[in-house]
């Protein structure tokens, strides 16, 4: 049963519980601040951050755990946010594996991630502070160690960075006049099953208009992702397409399973750089057309293979 204040941590997997836990956050008597935390899903590791935290601080405030996985109830965090928002006075909730930290007596509140070292290295620091009115910190500080095993510990779940999924699968980089010949034979192919993304870069451009090796992993398995990175490739490429298709400077379309195309009246989206849109923007919008007709294409296979398959048992 949730009992606060109370210098150690509590876990808390029961309605009533929840509830108990939204009303003393929203009491005006409370005299000590309230970090309460979420479990990600059904992940029990949560209570570990909790334990740690609450060694850290020295009992200087409450820790709670919201833990969705009890047997009780499921989605306490929903709960607490409802018991919360029921009182009328706009507190916030928290959710999703974040935590919360909630000043005695209530007033703003900030929302903290528990995801990545740098999020869990902002709590505690803040959580530490001893030098105002509103501090938390215990009266000794912990040890560096004890502050460094927390926040970068090792069950940590592993996030990717950029250069990391850049690496895996980088873009086809196309710079000779055969190069470009082969291009345009593969997007001409009536056998290509697949998506092409074309990106161009000018001779004057340090970088593409969108992050080709991003693309090519994001994509990968399911669409190709080139790169025209010369004058030649980019004049040979040309030769070989109808107009509507040509991409050129510092540029970008995204070529379906097809050759309809390949028209001088058909209509392709060209994406072009634009101060009102970031790159790493465009490059998100080119990802979502190239799964549009990744998708298109399952769903005509899927089609062909039940009419296929309806004609074979009539």
């Amino acid at each position: 049963m949730l009992a606060l204040p109370s210098s150690r941590p509590q876990r808390v997997t029961d309605g009533e519980d929840t509830r108990r836990l939204a009303r003393y956050v929203l009491s005006g008597s409370r005299t000590r601040p309230v970090l309460v935390v979420t479990a990600r899903g059904n992940a029990h590791d949560a209570w570990n951050d909790v334990e740690a935290i609450a060694a850290l601080t020295g009992g200087a405030l409450d820790v709670v755990l919201l833990d969705g996985a009890g047997r009780t109830v499921d989605g306490a965090d929903e709960t607490f946010n409802a018991a919360l928002a029921a009182d009328g006075h706009g507190t916030p909730g928290v959710y999703n594996g974040a935590a919360r930290l909630y000043p005695a007596p209530p007033a703003a509140t900030t929302l903290y991630y528990l995801d990545t070292a740098a999020h869990r290295g902002r709590l505690i620091a803040d959580l530490l502070r001893r030098d105002d009115d509103a501090a938390t910190g215990p009266s000794a500080a912990p040890s560096e160690d004890a502050v460094r095993r927390f926040v970068e510990r090792s069950d940590e779940t592993r996030s990717y960075d950029l250069e990391e999924l850049r690496r895996r699968h980088p873009a086809h980089v196309i710079r000779t006049k055969a190069e470009a010949r082969e291009l345009a034979d593969l997007l001409l192919s009536p056998e290509r099953r697949k998506p092409v993304v074309v990106v161009s870069r000018s001779a004057g451009s340090r970088r593409t208009c969108v992050d080709v090796d991003l693309i090519s992993t994001m994509l990968h398995g399911l669409a190709a992702t080139v790169m025209l990175d010369s004058n030649e490739a980019i004049s040979e490429f040309k030769r070989h397409v109808a107009q509507p298709a040509w991409v050129f400077g510092d540029a970008g379309r995204v070529f379906p399973a097809d050759a309809s195309w390949n028209d001088p009246k058909a209509r392709m989206r060209l994406f072009l750089p634009n101060e009102h849109v970031s790159r790493m923007l465009l490059t998100n919008i080119m990802i979502k057309d190239a799964l549009l007709l990744v998708a298109d294409g399952l769903r005509e296979r899927i089609s062909e293979n039940r009419v296929d398959h309806t004609n074979r048992t009539e």
